[in-house]
């Protein structure tokens, strides 16, 4: 025995950088982990890492990451840490890792694996837990909508999806797949209606934008 083998018995601090140290159940060969099926849809949804100042309870809501990937980067490496966040409001939609197409293949499956693993990790802690989707072209499709159980509630952002014609085309392409895989019964998006008429496919809840809400005070005032 050498003089530091008994520190190998447990990982040290954050030598764990890819969370190993606990696998959930998964219903796929890539072991992408299944988040379960939760029928809680939330009245109103809070960015992670906004402070909420109410008198009126934090009931019914849900974190949502619809933000740059870096500022949510610490639910992954850091799960127990930030893990009170998302128990003060005991929701979340699972975080929104980005899938771009330029991203190598490689790097979209890894997101994906985090999204659910994070989702995964929060119900295993009594959290409820609504799946985040996303995707980039066909090539993703394959394991983009993995652990997801049929039937599920789902959550999407339609912010930036006008911004160009083909991006829009890759946005309703990989929806319409979407919902012929998971056939969710309803869909949270967060975001613009525009012209995406979702609703010719599922049920829709709409969330409005941050800056959308933002431009929309200042009109009242």
């Amino acid at each position: 025995m050498t003089k530091t083998s008994d520190n190998w018995k447990s990982l040290p601090g954050n030598f764990d950088k890819v969370n190993s140290f606990m696998l959930f159940p998964s219903d796929n060969d890539y072991g992408i982990p299944t988040i379960t099926k939760d029928d809680y849809v939330p009245e109103w949804l809070v960015p992670y890492g906004q402070r909420i100042r109410t008198d009126k309870g934090m009931d019914g809501g849900a974190v949502h990451t619809f933000l740059d990937d870096y500022r949510f980067e610490t639910l992954w490496s850091r799960p127990f840490d930030t893990l009170s966040a998302i128990k003060n409001i005991g929701a979340g939609l699972s975080p929104d890792f980005s899938l771009f197409s330029n991203f190598p293949l490689a790097v979209q499956l890894w997101n994906t694996y985090r999204n659910r693993w994070v989702g995964a990790f929060w119900q295993s802690h009594g959290i409820k837990v609504i799946p985040t989707i996303g995707w980039s072209d066909e090539r993703s499709y394959d394991f983009c909508f993995c652990g997801v159980e049929e039937g599920s509630i789902v959550a999407i952002s339609t912010v930036g999806v006008n911004s160009n014609a083909w991006v829009s085309t890759l946005f309703r392409r990989g929806y319409f797949e979407m919902t012929k895989r998971i056939k969710p019964p309803l869909v949270l998006c967060y975001g613009h209606k525009s012209l995406l008429k979702l609703e010719e496919y599922n049920k829709v809840k709409w969330y409005p934008s941050y800056w959308k809400s933002i431009k929309d005070a200042r009109k009242e005032t």
